[in-house]
């Protein structure tokens, strides 16, 4: 392994573990969860991203990401369709890879370490020989005890700093499951997000408890509908993650874009609203 990726995950406090050697290209894959560990312990900061393409009829988008350390800055694109993801989930994927890419830059390592995201193939997934009952492989049952634990765990911590804290006396739990449980790791391409998934979507929603709402700014794109098309989703998402109490709040924050979607795609606007409506009834909102 190179002596810079060592020194890197030593200063992070993380080990090489965090990291593993793809088979068919043999190059050096870095989990998600770890390149954010460094990002924090380094402090690098992330701009607003600006949205090239939202298409999420056909699961298709494409975002610029800009990342600070100190005064140097780097940026890259994050994008995701189905042509280079089985997730359905395509803002967050193209949001993770536009990130990492941008972290890997600004650590001096982007060409020699890849993350886990850039593309289905790096997921660590071993085929096995040996299975427990209906295929499924040994040791599931008790791995997914420590599952529900860890969730229930999870579910108690009140701020990012507690989740990540969790993470880290975890770690070992998380990469057995990206080990040896891939399908419980990663989730099924569907509805069913995994527990990267679940980690991430619960990161979100405590980063969104502790944000203020703000106006989120309608994409400056040349055709009218693909503004709303971008700009609808960015919304419904960050509704969907912050706490019930806020929404009220972001709703007011984005008084101003909501009346002109109203005035310009009044469809749009009703089914939105109707969608929000849900949401605020969710207990996922709670």
């Amino acid at each position: 392994m190179d002596d810079d990726i060592k020194a890197l995950l030593k200063s992070a406090g993380l080990g090489p573990d965090a990291v593993w050697q793809h088979k068919q290209s043999k190059q050096w894959i870095v989990y998600h969860w770890a390149l954010e560990e460094c990002a924090a312990k380094r402090g690098v900061t992330f701009d607003q991203p600006m949205i090239v393409t939202a298409d999420p009829t056909n699961k298709i988008a494409v975002i610029c990401v800009t990342g600070r350390l100190g005064e140097h800055a780097e940026w890259s694109f994050g994008e995701a369709a189905p042509y280079n993801t089985t997730q359905t989930y395509p803002f967050a994927m193209a949001e993770k890879r536009g990130k990492d890419r941008v972290i890997l830059k600004l650590l001096n390592l982007h060409g020699r370490l890849y993350s886990e995201v850039e593309a289905d193939d790096f997921k660590r997934a071993e085929t096995r020989d040996v299975t427990g009952p209906k295929g499924n492989p040994p040791g599931i049952t008790k791995f997914r005890e420590e599952t529900r634990k860890f969730h229930a765990d999870m579910r108690s911590c009140a701020t990012v700093e507690k989740l990540d804290l969790l993470i880290a006396t975890s770690r070992a739990f998380i990469q057995r499951a990206a080990a040896d449980f891939p399908s419980d790791y990663n989730g099924d391409g569907g509805d069913v997000k995994g527990l990267v998934g679940e980690i991430d979507a619960y990161r979100n929603r405590l980063a969104m408890a502790e944000t203020e709402p703000t106006m989120i700014p309608v994409p400056d794109m040349p055709v009218q509908k693909d503004r709303w098309a971008a700009w609808c989703p960015i919304l419904m998402t960050t509704i969907q993650d912050c706490p019930v109490d806020q929404i009220d709040g972001w709703l007011a924050a984005n008084e101003a874009p909501l009346g002109r979607l109203k005035i310009e795609f009044p469809v749009w606007h009703r089914k939105l609203m109707e969608k929000i409506e849900i949401a605020r009834a969710s207990p996922l909102s709670a």
